[in-house]
């Protein structure tokens, strides 16, 4: 009975998902202060170091010493380096230190000549250091002297050129995210594949407890942060049919939880601690360890520490089950099972890719700092078979007759056109290309059929900006133009046919621009449901070091006639309501295709009800068909670059730069041919009718002349007096409330641009608002549309669009 509690114990160790953020601010609070005091001891280090083949070599072999050195520090604080760090540590010396440790920690660095440090450097920077605590634990919070490992990473990202290499650091709460809900629903399919039992155990959990598993912020019976008394009645009643579905069983399906933001987690530790069969126990145990889970481009580890963290909770409940029958199994001693998990964990499951050794080396030291902090005392931890490997995951085989890495570089240098028999030719092309062999590197797993779970969070680069260092073959990356689409290629491609689950943070290109056609149709082609979280930048954004609206992409692999997709809106929100930003998040499923083969951005059934009427509607054209194409007195400008409000006019706006008047950039003009069809659009586009459909399917920004086209105008709009009247008085309003805003730009130190004095209109359409609501209220009536979802029309981002426009 006490070895039961235990047991319970156990499965309800797991953190609430407000827990999982780990106090992100005031982490990110710290991290900052640090890296600003950081970057003038870097550049003290960097200034003495000398003697290298280039400034370029000289700074990689700064970053990699400073790094190195930040990593023996949480050694030598917490006991595993007797000597005094201070003492004469050379470089040599340093590696010498690590590489003794645990072999196989370090990546080679090479360079063309190795540079000089002088000790006083390198006794300077510790003596900075030595202001700090250590501490092994990443979840720990303290103050601003305390440091954890993840602190490497930060400072990593931080120092890796963030733009040209398109990566940046990703908090701890999107990385559980994404982690969690691809690892837990590949284990709990496997476990139902193998132990069919399994969805009877899941649905009566969720019966019995279904609190427990629905998102604190959900259940929620008072207003949260911010939070409108509309937005509090949606969430009451999201919850209320959560409930419901959860009370009456109507969850058949694994991949439910997903869609409905349960915790899968602890659901998937319940099943665990609570089955009466430890048959069931045993299954999952053997399919935790064989789960092979990988990030194509790892950086510094922040997925693959995520992943560690979302493993051990299972692994460690498994193993308690499994306790109470010792005979049926080998397992470790109890005062080493944490150890026993992690080692489990780190040589079983964990596999990871980076072009970058800096950041190879980074991602294994963050890993083993956890392993480290498992030791009750500092002990001998032993060779660990790692799985985290240097090179471009772009290029090269994955599937070979022969697993020779020699014979398979000159084979695909062969492919890329080069003439193998030049053997400085060759070496300079392995050294661009940095070719990596999936069927040699990992054979086992590609013999398997390829990774259980891929996640990550690949580089935003235009495919131009590394075209002079290296080229891929035919695929997503060359047709689309940016890596992200290669890496997602190459992650299909990896996957388990039919098993697999993927999830990787991406640009929200990948929902609807025309560039990214082939990448969405070979998801809809691989995957048999995917998701897709958006998120937009203003008047907050998920990375604060990036202006980029990205997107959570995760999907189950497999063939299916009509893949299911799941989306959310385009989602806005003030720093008050980040930390219940993905509590909150629900998914809506995408019935039909709605704008040719768009990943439209939903924010509930209703949205996708209106937009269906619209379409559907016998008496509409697209708006391109009342065009013409030549300049006529009858023309409407509107703003390209677009955020809370779509901005269109009947005349040319007020624009000056360096005192010359002249037509504004970045705008669009549309011709009529008579000035009624004119007014009538021009009311249309600054309607919130119009922003619904600009939010649906447009970049976030970028109001596209393919997006005004296709919209679906009625014919009657064109013939009402009523809406040529109200937009005759918008455009007077819209004039009454503009002002004249400046935009200042200096000279810079190349003095190649001589800096821009600006003046522009800027117009206010909130200050419209009740004549813009009277213009809804005519299209509500001429699209049909009644009361509620006119009523969803105009609240649509209100909240936001208000105080921003």
């Amino acid at each position: 009975m006490q070895h039961k509690r235990t047991v319970i114990q156990v499965a309800h160790q797991l953190p609430s998902e407000h827990d999982t953020q780990y106090n992100e601010k005031q982490k990110e609070k710290v991290a900052r202060r640090f890296y600003a005091l950081f970057q003038h001891e870097y550049r003290a280090l960097r200034s003495q170091v000398t003697g290298g083949a280039s400034p370029e070599e000289e700074e990689r072999f700064t970053i990699r010493l400073t790094l190195r050195l930040l990593f023996l520090a949480f050694l030598q604080h917490n006991g595993w380096l007797q000597p005094d760090l201070t003492a004469g540590h050379t470089p040599a010396h340093v590696e010498c230190l690590l590489a003794r440790l645990s072999p196989g920690l370090l990546e080679p660095q090479s360079l063309r000549r190795h540079p000089h440090v002088p000790d006083v450097a390198i006794e300077r920077l510790f003596a900075f250091l030595s202001c700090y605590q250590w501490k092994l634990y990443e979840q720990v919070q303290g103050s601003e002297q305390v440091l954890t490992p993840e602190i490497i990473g930060y400072i990593f990202e931080k120092t890796s050129r963030q733009k040209h290499t398109g990566t940046y650091y990703t908090g701890a709460d999107i990385t559980h995210y994404i982690s969690s809900n691809t690892i837990v629903p590949y284990l709990l399919e496997q476990l139902q594949r193998q132990y069919p039992a399994t969805l009877h155990e899941i649905r009566r959990l969720l019966r019995c407890q279904p609190n427990r598993y629905i998102q604190p912020a959900v259940q929620y019976e008072d207003l949260l942060p911010t939070e409108t008394p509309d937005e509090f009645e949606r969430r009451r009643s999201r919850y209320q049919a959560l409930l419901h579905m959860l009370e009456t069983e109507a969850i058949t399906e694994i991949h439910q939880g997903i869609t409905h933001r349960l915790n899968l987690q602890r659901l998937a530790q319940d099943v665990i601690a609570t089955t009466h069969d430890i048959t069931c126990v045993h299954i999952c145990y053997a399919i935790l360890r064989s789960m092979t889970i990988l990030d194509p481009t790892c950086g510094s580890g922040a997925f693959l520490l995520a992943a560690l963290h979302i493993l051990q909770p299972l692994y460690r409940c498994c193993l308690h089950r499994l306790m109470e029958q010792p005979e049926d199994i080998s397992l470790p001693e109890p005062d080493t099972i944490e150890v026993f998990i992690l080692k489990e964990i780190l040589q079983n499951n964990l596999y990871g890719v980076d072009l970058m050794p800096e950041a190879v080396e980074i991602c294994k030291q963050r890993l083993f700092l956890c392993l480290l902090a498992a030791y009750p005392h500092p002990s001998e931890p032993g060779p660990l078979q790692w799985h985290i490997r240097t090179g471009n995951a772009l290029v090269g085989y994955l599937h070979a007759s022969r697993t020779d890495t020699a014979v398979l570089d000159h084979a695909l240098a062969r492919a890329y056109g080069l003439a193998t028999d030049n053997p400085q030719d060759f070496e300079h092309w392995k050294e661009t290309h940095s070719p990596f062999h999936w069927a040699a590197e990992f054979p086992t797993v590609m013999q398997r059929g390829g990774f259980d779970v891929l996640i990550g969070n690949p580089p935003y680069v235009e495919y131009s900006q590394i075209r002079e260092r290296y080229s891929l073959l035919e695929g997503a990356g060359e047709q689309c133009g940016n890596l992200y689409a290669a890496v997602l290629e190459r992650a299909l491609q990896l996957s388990r046919q039919q098993v697999s689950y993927l999830g990787f943070l991406v640009p929200l290109s990948i929902c609807g621009s025309q560039r990214f056609q082939r990448l969405r149709t070979l998801i809809r082609q691989q995957t048999a449901r995917h998701w897709f979280a958006n998120f937009e930048i203003f008047p907050c954004r998920l990375f604060q070091e990036a202006y980029q609206r990205l997107s959570f992409f995760l999907a189950q692999h497999g063939s299916a006639a009509s893949p299911q997709t799941y989306v959310t809106k385009i989602l806005r929100w003030y720093a008050a309501e980040r930390p219940h930003l993905l509590d909150l998040l629900h998914y809506t499923a995408v019935s039909t295709p709605l704008l040719n083969d768009s990943v439209p951005k939903l924010a509930a059934p209703q949205h996708q009800r209106i937009l269906q009427k619209l379409l559907q509607e016998t008496e509409t054209q697209p708006l391109d068909l009342s065009l013409v194409p030549g300049p006529t007195p009858h023309f409407i400008y509107y703003q390209e670059a677009t955020n809370y409000w779509t901005k269109a006019v009947r005349h040319i706006p007020y624009y000056k730069k360096n005192g010359a008047l002249m037509e504004p950039p970045h705008g669009r003009f549309l011709y009529f041919a008579e000035e009624a069809s004119a007014w009538a659009i021009m009311a249309l586009l600054n309607s919130a009718l119009f922003y619904l459909w600009f939010a649906t399917f447009s970049d976030g920004f970028h109001l596209s002349h393919y997006l005004v086209q296709r919209f679906p105008l009625h014919r009657s709009l064109l013939q009402q007096p009523e809406l040529l009247r109200l937009a005759q008085q918008l455009e007077q309003e819209l004039m009454q409330h503009a002002r004249i805003s400046t935009r200042n730009t200096h000279e810079n130190a190349q003095h190649t641009n001589k800096g821009l004095s600006i003046e522009l209109a800027e117009y206010r359409p909130a200050c419209c608002r009740p004549l813009l609501e009277r213009i809804d209220n005519v299209l509500a009536e001429t699209y049909q549309l009644d009361s509620e979802e006119l009523a969803f029309v105009l609240g649509y981002d209100q909240k936001y669009r208000m105080g921003r426009g």
